[in-house]
């Protein structure tokens, strides 16, 4: 709670500095950027409790591993323990082959009981769903993607589908797709997707300053800030710019703090 209060003061004190005349420029919208933030933290952490899972699943059997499909998950229990769930969805159903858990020491442990299977097949069809929409594009410009998923309350289904480190060292950005899907996993209800048709890419090669160009947009996207917060050790510095601010993430010791600083504008 305390580094969430000091990250919102600064993000408020910084959203006055000045580079120029600012007079006309309308205020930043901290509270949608608070909701993406937040869950710009949860991708991340959904993101290495795959890494932490998929080097405990290497060690598995390897017939078994051969049989595994695409459609793998997490998701987090009412204790707010992570389960990462490895299986393969075929005709509609999927076959969980492998289930972990992680623990607060980030160890991966396979896990004994069972999973309903109405909740893992739709999981699995929400994912299906929304990673086919993206599938055509993914074959023709050969980028790979993070696929991630959460049940809302309702128990509909959110997909984010974010461009991935690539092999050849570029971190990608300029699109992101972002799907609600029916609780049943069948249909998608809306499409909160932003692309221009264009990647961009930065190579991850050496600890720079970078500025991701979004100066079309009034707001950062959930896919730029989870790029700053993901590469945030890649680079010195990653700056998102919008239309009237400029959005960074400061290294405070060691804690980082997001930053909202106000552009030029024309004179």
């Amino acid at each position: 709670m305390k580094k969430l209060a000091v990250t919102l003061l600064l993000s408020v004190l910084m959203a006055g500095a000045s580079f120029g005349q600012v007079d006309t420029l309308p205020a930043f919208d901290s509270t949608d950027f608070a909701v993406k933030a937040k869950l710009a933290e949860w991708l991340v952490t959904y993101n290495q409790v795959a890494l932490i899972t998929a080097d405990s699943l290497r060690s598995q059997n390897a017939d078994q591993l051969s049989r595994l499909g695409k459609e793998w998950f997490c998701f987090q229990d009412s204790s707010n323990t992570w389960h990462a769930v490895y299986g393969r969805f075929r005709r509609g159903n999927y076959r969980v082959m492998f289930h972990f858990t992680v623990n607060s020491s980030n160890e991966a442990r396979l896990a004994s009981p069972s999973l309903d299977s109405s909740f893992v097949n739709a999981y699995a069809r929400a994912l299906y769903t929304a990673s086919s929409i993206v599938q055509r594009l993914q074959d023709t410009l050969k980028i790979n993607f993070f696929h991630f998923i959460r049940q809302n309350d309702d128990k509909t289904f959110t997909v984010w589908i974010l461009p991935a480190l690539q092999a050849n060292g570029y971190a990608i950005y300029g699109g992101e797709f972002i799907y609600s899907i029916r609780a049943d996993g069948m249909r998608v209800l809306a499409d909160h997707s932003y692309f221009q048709g264009t990647f961009r890419a930065l190579q991850v090669d050496r600890p720079r300053e970078v500025t991701l160009n979004y100066s079309e947009l009034e707001k950062p996207t959930i896919g730029s800030i989870f790029f700053v917060w993901y590469y945030k050790p890649y680079f010195t510095r990653i700056n998102i710019q919008n239309a009237h601010y400029i959005t960074t993430a400061f290294n405070g010791g060691g804690a980082y703090f997001w930053a909202h600083l106000k552009r030029k504008t024309a004179k």
